[in-house]
């Protein structure tokens, strides 16, 4: 594998299904995703669509479309992931 300043390189071919493949792991019974050195809980998008003036909503957490690229967009968004 690849390695750039300590980190691996993955290569993907269809990012649009690779960010939905890897949204829809938040709702598998793990409940957890991780990036580098941080982790992205269930618990934490939940607490993002709760709030009233943030991009994602409760449907993209909650009973969720698993085909959904805007959703699997959302949860990847810059904003989301700062």
């Amino acid at each position: 594998m690849p390695i750039y300043r300590n980190l691996p390189i993955i290569t993907v071919q269809d990012p649009k299904h690779t960010k939905k493949t890897a949204r829809n792991q938040l709702h598998s019974g793990a409940r957890l995703l991780v990036l580098g050195n941080n982790v992205i809980l269930y618990r934490h998008l939940l607490t993002l669509a709760q709030s009233p003036h943030h991009a994602l909503y409760m449907r993209d957490v909650v009973n969720v479309d698993k085909q959904d690229d805007g959703a699997a967009y959302r949860v990847f968004h810059s904003d989301v992931l700062a």
